[in-house]
């Protein structure tokens, strides 16, 4: 039989547990194991080739973002979390699967960003700057900085039940909640959507996340146990102060359209979609989907999304795996995104404004208003660790055909991580990273969709 790398990574990947575990495959896994078929048929290429392609696409480009480079090395610096090995799993033959197929999905990662064409809407991977980063996301990658470093992370209020509860652990230090609480009369977080947990479920939420790791949890365990009961915590609260303006649902076969589908990626889904949960603009809803080919008000036509505008994506990742393949399917994802946004901005100058055969110009005036949005942020949790990404759309002057046109692409920032399941502290910051980025979906994504969109 030839020694092919992609038979290598699917004989890696038939069970999810350790390799003398016998897990016998849960039909809620068939998804996953489609995803992940899709992504091993992308062949392997060198780091050679890979920065001749690079290097020959950077000299068409004139970009008109100075925060980016496009660079091949540039391209190779991204942050990778890797996680500690667990220590149920340290033997050698363990140890040397997971290095085999880490090497297998980071050549898959390198293999799809190389077919990347010079002239067309595609997907750019950059590090993230965090001393400098794109001015449009300056004030989330800041706030996110700040919560990574548990400055600010819980209201005054919650200080002296917390500080109880701390002091009933044995063991357990005040020293890492010295700056976790605002200074009284700050009420910066006070109106932000979803609710803050009881210190119970938190607990509980952290012991589960620990057992998964420790016992070496398949991804599906992971999301059931801690990912979906973690957000129903926010955004599920009940009680008469809960702001239920958003809600958030599992979205693992909610395929992107591909009339909006950048070529020549396959397709990649998400786990969890967080969506407006208002009716206050039923009706253009309405005539918006009569009008658009996924029948949807998103860029995927699932069902229970089609009236629901997504406002924050989330994508899941097996702490031993690496974040190559999620950092992929997130830019997919997102371009996909930006496609079907940028179409529906411009379909409705078209309407209102200009002529059928116009497009031109409305396609640069939609360009001007997805500017006024910025960006569209993320969130990838890879096992305890929840990571901030954002990505950007960027046009720039390539030559097609011998003539100079503007071109677009969306450009994935590689996150920051802001909390994780380790600790109680860093799980509340998991929650107030949420909270702000529902905040941003309320305030600025949903008031620039209902005026350029709907």
């Amino acid at each position: 039989m030839p020694d092919d790398p992609a038979i290598r990574l699917w004989l890696n990947d038939i069970s999810d547990g350790p390799p003398e575990s016998h897990v016998a495959i849960d039909p809620s896994e068939a998804t996953s194991r489609k995803r992940r078929s899709s992504q091993q048929r992308a062949s392997s290429v060198s780091t050679e080739e890979y920065t001749e392609n690079m290097s020959a696409i950077s000299k068409k480009r004139k970009t008109d973002n100075q925060y980016i480079t496009f660079r091949a090395e540039d391209m190779k610096t991204g942050t990778m979390h890797n996680p500690p090995s667990r220590p149920s799993l340290e033997s050698s033959e363990h140890s040397e699967a997971i290095t085999t197929k880490t090497m297998s999905e980071s050549s898959i990662f390198w293999g799809e960003m190389r077919r990347l064409p010079a002239d067309d809407a595609g997907l750019e991977y950059q590090e993230l700057k965090v001393d400098a980063p794109p001015p449009v996301a300056a004030d989330l990658v800041q706030f996110f900085g700040q919560l990574s470093k548990g400055i600010g992370v819980l209201p005054y209020e919650a200080k002296d039940d917390i500080t109880s509860y701390v002091q009933q652990q044995k063991d357990w230090s005040l020293k890492p909640w010295t700056m976790a609480f605002l200074e009284k009369g700050d009420e910066s977080n006070a109106g932000l959507p979803g609710s803050v947990p009881v210190w119970e479920d938190v607990f509980n939420l952290c012991l589960r996340a620990r057992d998964c790791f420790l016992e070496g949890h398949d991804g599906t365990s992971w999301k059931v146990e801690v990912h979906y009961e973690l957000l129903k915590k926010i955004f599920r609260a009940s009680g008469a102060g809960h702001d239920s303006s958003l809600d958030f649902m599992s979205c693992t076969t909610a395929r992107p359209d591909r009339t909006y589908l950048p070529r020549p990626w396959e397709a990649k889904l998400v786990e969890f979609c967080l969506f407006d949960n208002t009716d206050t603009d039923s009706e253009a809803r309405h005539d918006f989907i009569s009008v658009t080919p996924a029948r949807s008000v998103n860029h995927t036509g699932y069902r229970p999304l089609h009236r629901r505008p997504i406002v924050l994506s989330i994508e899941t990742c097996r702490p031993e795996k690496t974040l190559d393949m999620k950092n992929l399917a997130m830019g997919v994802w997102h371009a996909t995104q930006w496609s079907f946004l940028r179409s529906a901005v411009a379909r409705k100058f078209t309407a209102h404004r200009f002529r059928e055969d116009d497009r031109e110009t409305a396609s640069k005036l939609a360009y001007k208003a997805l500017r006024e949005l910025g960006f569209i942020p993320g969130v990838i949790i890879h096992g305890h660790h929840w990571i901030f990404v954002f990505s950007t759309l960027e046009s720039w002057t390539a030559l097609v055909d011998g003539r100079e046109q503007t071109v677009y692409r969306t450009v994935l920032w590689a996150g920051q991580e802001f909390g994780s399941t380790r600790s109680m502290r860093k799980a509340y910051q998991i929650v107030t990273g949420l909270r702000r980025l529902a905040g941003w979906a309320t305030d600025v994504y949903m008031p620039w969709y209902r005026r350029h969109v709907l």
